[in-house]
This record gives C-alpha cells, sequence and structure tokens, in this order.
C-alpha cells in the first residue's frame, strides 16, 4: 500500500495546465540574461507610487500589522502554536481538497500575493516541542570555545521548526540531525553571503578561510565513512574530482593529508555530531554512502557559489540557475538521513537517473519559493542570486508579476515532479522495490510542504529569516475570525 501522502491521478491534473500568469500581463520579448553590472543599472529607487497594471506599492512593515484591540498573538516561541497553524492549514487545506497555500509578504513596497500549489499532506512532527525546548542546550553546538554562539543568528534559522516540517515521520534523534543538517547550510550559507558585497568590499582572505573550513567538514564526514566494497569506495573518491589532491586512499578508506590539517573551524562540533550519529545510527545496518555523496556534492556546490559570487559580471539563464542550486540545498543531504529510518529503501535508487531527476526537482521546487519569500532581503544584494530577479530582468516585469513567473515555474516543475513519481513507480522491478521507491519519494512530498509551512508560518520576527507580518495576519484572521483580527 502507498503511503497516504500519494494521492490518486486525479489530482495530479492540476498541475498539467498553463502558467499562473496574471492576464492583463503582456511582458517583451524574452532575451538574454544580462549581467549583474546591468541589473545593478537598471534598479530602481523604492518611492510609493501606483505601479502598471493596477498594482498597489506597500510600505514594508516592520511589524504585524494593527488589526484591532484584541490579538490571537501567533508566535514561534510556543511550540503548541505551530502545532496550531499546521493542523489548520492540514484541515481546511490538505483535507478539503485545497491544495493551494498562500504567501503574502512585499518586495520594495510591492505587495506580493501568490498561491503554492502541493498536494502533499501537511505534517509536523511529534518530537517538536521536545527538539524547541532542548534548543538551548544545542545551540551550544555553534560556536568553537571559549567563543559562544550568537543566538540571534541561531534564532533566524530556527533548525528545529524546519526538521519538524520536513521530516515529520523520523524519530526523535532522526529529526534532530535532519534540523541540524538544515542549520549547517545557513550557517555556510552566512559565511558565502559575504561574497555578495561590492567587488571593493570583498575580504579576499575570507575566501581561503572558508575552503579551508568546508575542506575541515568534508575529512569529518569521510572519516566516518566505512565503505561496504570497492564500488562504492571509487564512487565517492570519483564524486571527489577537485578535491583528490587533498585527500589519499589508506586501507580502504579516504583521509584527508596531514599537511592539510588547518584551524578548527567554527562549526567542528556540529558537523562531528551529524557525522558520528550518521555512523553510530546506520553504519552498522544500512549503507551510509549516499549521506557522504550528498555531503560531498553540497561542498563543491560551496565552492562553485564562491566563484559566481565574486565574479561581479556573471549572469545565468533560469536553466543554469537550476544547476547550480540542485548542488547547494541541504535537503539532499537531509533526504539522505530520513531515507535510512525507514524499513523501505533502496540504495540503488540513488544511481537510478530518473530518480536523481526527482531529487533535483525537489531542490528546484523548494528553492524557487524560498525565492519569492527572501526576494526582498535578496533584492539589496549586489548580486542577487535568485529566481525572481532572473526572470524580472530577462522579461522586463516588476516584482509581483516576476514573482506570479516563478509560481508558474513552480507548477511546471511540481508536474514534472509528480510524472517523475509516476514513472519510478511503474518500472519498480517488483513489490518490495514498489514499496521502497513510494517511501522514498514520500520522503521529497514531505520535504516540499514541510518547506511551503515553514514559510507559510514565518510569523514571529527574529525566529525567521523572512519574517511576514502579512501571514501573521492572514493566519490570525483565517484560524480565529474577523473577531481576533479587527479590521484587515
Amino acid at each position: 500500500m502507498l503511503p497516504p501522502a500519494f494521492l490518486p491521478p486525479a489530482v495530479h491534473s492540476l498541475f498539467r495546465g498553463g502558467l499562473l500568469q496574471r492576464p492583463e500581463h503582456v511582458g517583451p520579448t524574452p532575451t538574454a540574461t544580462p549581467s549583474a553590472a546591468s541589473i545593478r543599472a537598471h534598479r530602481a529607487p523604492t518611492t510609493l507610487v501606483m505601479v502598471a497594471h493596477g498594482r498597489r506599492r506597500l510600505e514594508r512593515p516592520t511589524a504585524a500589522l494593527p488589526t484591532g484591540a484584541r490579538r490571537t498573538g501567533l508566535t514561534l516561541t510556543d511550540p503548541a502554536d505551530l502545532h496550531s497553524m499546521v493542523a489548520h492549514l492540514k484541515k481546511e487545506n490538505f483535507d478539503k481538497g485545497n491544495c493551494n497555500y498562500p504567501i503574502k509578504t512585499v518586495c520594495d513596497g510591492e505587495l506580493i500575493d501568490v498561491q503554492f500549489a502541493f498536494p502533499f499532506e501537511p505534517k509536523l512532527s511529534p518530537h517538536y516541542a521536545a527538539l524547541y525546548n532542548s534548543r538551548d542546550e544545542r545551540s551550544q553546538l555553534y560556536a568553537v570555545p571559549p567563543s559562544t554562539t550568537d543566538m540571534k543568528k541561531y534564532n533566524r534559522i530556527n533548525c528545529e521548526k524546519m526538521g519538524a516540517l520536513l521530516a515529520p515521520n523520523s524519530a526523535y534523534g532522526d529529526t534532530e540531525i535532519v534540523s541540524l543538517f538544515y542549520s549547517m547550510m545557513y550557517y555556510l550559507n552566512d559565511q558565502t553571503a559575504h561574497f555578495k558585497l561590492p567587488e571593493e568590499e570583498i575580504q579576499y582572505e575570507l575566501v581561503d578561510e572558508l575552503n579551508d573550513n568546508v575542506l575541515q567538514y568534508l575529512s569529518i564526514f569521510l572519516g566516518v565513512f566505512k565503505p561496504r566494497d570497492a564500488a562504492d569506495l571509487e564512487r565517492i573518491w570519483d564524486f571527489l574530482e577537485f578535491y583528490q589532491p587533498y585527500f589519499h586512499k589508506v586501507d580502504g578508506r579516504i583521509e584527508l593529508d596531514a599537511k592539510y590539517s588547518g584551524q578548527t573551524p567554527p562549526q567542528v562540533a556540529l558537523v562531528s555530531k551529524i557525522a558520528g550519529y550518521a555512523a553510530d545510527r546506520f553504519g552498522a545496518s544500512k549503507n551510509i554512502t549516499q549521506i557522504i555523496y550528498e555531503v560531498i556534492r553540497y561542498v563543491k556546490g560551496i565552492k562553485e557559489e564562491i566563484k559566481i559570487r565574486c565574479d561581479k559580471g556573471f549572469s545565468l539563464t533560469l536553466s543554469e540557475y537550476d544547476a547550480f542550486r540542485d548542488n547547494v540545498t541541504s535537503s539532499p543531504m537531509a533526504h539522505s538521513v530520513t531515507d535510512l529510518t525507514h524499513d523501505a529503501f533502496s540504495y540503488e535508487a540513488y544511481t537510478n537517473p530518473v530518480f536523481n531527476e526527482l531529487e533535483n526537482l525537489t531542490s528546484q521546487v523548494i528553492t524557487y519559493v524560498n525565492d519569492v519569500c527572501t526576494c526582498d532581503r535578496e533584492r539589496l544584494d549586489d548580486d542577487p542570486f535568485n529566481s525572481v530577479f532572473i526572470l524580472k530582468n530577462r522579461d522586463g516585469l516588476n516584482f509581483a508579476e516576476a514573482c506570479d513567473r516563478v509560481v508558474g515555474e513552480v507548477v511546471k516543475k511540481t508536474a514534472r515532479f509528480l510524472e517523475t513519481k509516476e514513472r519510478l513507480l511503474a518500472e519498480a522491478a517488483d513489490e518490495d522495490g514498489r514499496a521502497a521507491m513510494a517511501q522514498m519519494i514520500k520522503t521529497r512530498e514531505d520535504s516540499i510542504i514541510g518547506y511551503m509551512l515553514h514559510e507559510v508560518c514565518c510569523v514571529t520576527d527574529g525566529y525567521a529569516r523572512d519574517h511576514k507580518p502579512l501571514m501573521k495576519d492572514y493566519l490570525e484572521k483565517t484560524m480565529f475570525g474577523e473577531v481576533a483580527s479587527g479590521a484587515m
């Protein structure tokens, strides 16, 4: 029997229609993607004006909009509130056959009001409260003593919320490790953020520092890798590519050459906990090669991001952006852990090109949702690196129109995801293979809908990278009614 989140084929037809494009918009003929320099040159100043096609520009709210005398006060500092929000969205959306989830925010004063459609069941891990309530202990992983963790940054990442939404069916320890993988990605992402600055402001010694750090992190993961056979060893060795000169093979293991052992990097305790858990939890009974593979893929992606960020004349087409983002999202690393938590599992799936396409589509869908939600923050970068900006500048759109276009791209990618899923299930060799494939696909469905809810439920400033006061108002209104929300 397929997992309950697998909906009948009739639902899939919802994703085979045309793009969700506003009918009044007629964009110019697409041209080659301009360089970052031309993007910066054409940025308009932020003012309060009426924009084309009747769009209203809004002042960007810095706190929840006033909504009357009585407020319900949804927060992310009480685990019960996230449980309530997820339960409400499941009841009012998924259970009623409505798979549309809203994002209401602003970008440069423009109202962004879009809906993403995903036919997957929302769920929050039953371990979320325990994860949240143990966050002070966990936060100690993010700094090397005597330094202490920057709790403002830690709270913004809110990794417990991510793990509990994206891996809702795992045991406590497994969910915690998924949470830590997501936090590892965000901490490294914050380090690469320095290279978004104008070229004259970049401290290039930080490039060397970050390269040294990720090499040490890679060494920690390879240190727990005990290949099952020669094929697994060679798969990982070959995938190291340009990192091979830093390592050597000895007695069936891959080790970092001693001359490259550098200073202790800032997140060494975090990375050591993830790697150690994977080895102790799964090493004796499951093949953990894919965890190592995905870590290498991510680290290589960081190397590419540094190169792109430091080249201020770069330009990317949408397909090039997809190919890059396939390698620098943390979801494949998290999936490689969650896959091992289920009895229904197939290591062979990872070498199936069709399954790899499904994995990449998962990363792309999550990335595009993130792009819409982060576009207001990222427009301040010297080089915006986001599908909203690629489409905005390619097609001469305003921000709201570009976000609509990104939603349309997600519709197409979701349709491809569902078609690829059907193909994988149909091509399974036997019932055991089909059950394993179904479970591994469901893990990726959980990630998509979990990330969607992660963005929908960003209702507390300081506990989300992109706080959304309009979403807070929307959720309070729909959950508790007009009396609770006041005039909106």
